[in-house]
């Protein structure tokens, strides 16, 4: 029947797999089983290496082979006694032999990793600590600002009304030369602008002192500082302003004036040597002109 010999080949053939499979794991257990005996011999003969090349010529890891072993291996350095007795306590024994040595190596592995632990929470209190230091060294360095700024606004609030009254005086002293100058001669003018310059040398130091202060004030403002202070000193600064600008411009007058002055001196130099001239021509043309009398004798001494 072909059916049944087709059943009868499926059958097979899955039996076939099957088997195949179980083969295929089977090798790959094997093979794994046999790929850690060798890792694990591996590891062993490197152990063993490594054993004997810290070890004393007795084949033991006494406390200064396990400090070597330590430091070369696991980055340790200078293990304290308590770790030795640890050791001697738990592997009862003084000297580590090399069945002892795998429990050894467990240990200066925990070892290092409460090293590196303890290394960490020391870093970490120790930002924590500079963190706090920063923090307060801020804290006092803005209390310093606050307190400088404050007293800055204080001279600058109770000097600026002297500086401003000062000016104003200035501007009534010179009111007449910086109200009607132009009715100066050269001279007025010269003396006048000398005269407001000098008066305004008095306000002058007071106005540059402030400027000072008010800079040092926009030097040390920061967020950190209350904002009425920022509001405080811009106020100020605007008064100071308008206080030199006042002062400015009274310089301002005295450089035109002077600059008029030597217009106004040079018209008059122009003025005066025009009129030297006309009085040459009047007293020249006064030389020459004829004597009617004289000519009228000399007609009849002729005749």
């Amino acid at each position: 029947d072909p059916q049944a010999q087709l059943r009868a080949l499926t059958a097979r053939l899955a039996l076939a797999a099957s088997c195949l499979s179980e083969a295929a794991t089977k090798a790959k257990v094997a093979r794994e089983r046999s790929g850690r005996r060798a890792a694990a011999a591996k590891r062993e003969q490197e152990q063993r290496e490594l054993f004997a090349r810290f070890a004393n010529p007795l084949e033991l890891l006494g406390s200064h082979e396990i400090d070597t072993l330590a430091k070369a291996e696991y980055e340790l350095e200078g293990l304290s006694e308590e770790f030795h007795e640890k050791v001697r306590s738990a592997l009862s024994v003084e000297a580590v032999n090399y069945e002892k040595f795998a429990r050894l190596r467990q240990m200066l592995a925990i070892e290092r990793s409460e090293v590196k632990a303890r290394q960490k929470r020391f870093e970490e209190e120790e930002r924590q600590r500079k963190e706090a230091e920063e923090a307060e060294r801020r804290r006092q360095e803005i209390a310093a600002l606050q307190g400088k700024v404050k007293a800055l606004l204080g001279e600058i609030s109770a000097s600026l009304p002297v500086a401003s009254k000062t000016i104003a005086g200035v501007e009534v002293e010179c009111s007449e030369f910086l109200v009607g100058g132009d009715s100066f001669n050269a001279d007025e003018l010269l003396a006048a602008a000398a005269e407001t310059e000098a008066a305004l040398k008095r306000p002058a130091a007071a106005l540059q002192a402030l400027r000072d202060k008010l800079e040092a004030i926009e030097k040390a403002l920061c967020a950190e500082l209350p904002k009425y202070l920022g509001e405080e000193a811009r106020e100020l600064k605007v008064k100071f302003e308008r206080a030199e600008a006042r002062g400015t411009r009274m310089s301002l007058a005295v450089a035109k004036a002077r600059a008029r002055a030597k217009e106004t001196e040079a018209k008059e130099e122009r003025v005066k040597e025009q009129r030297q001239k006309i009085a040459k021509l009047e007293a020249k043309y006064d030389n020459d002109e004829p004597d009617d009398e004289d000519e009228e004798d000399d007609g009849e001494w002729q005749s």
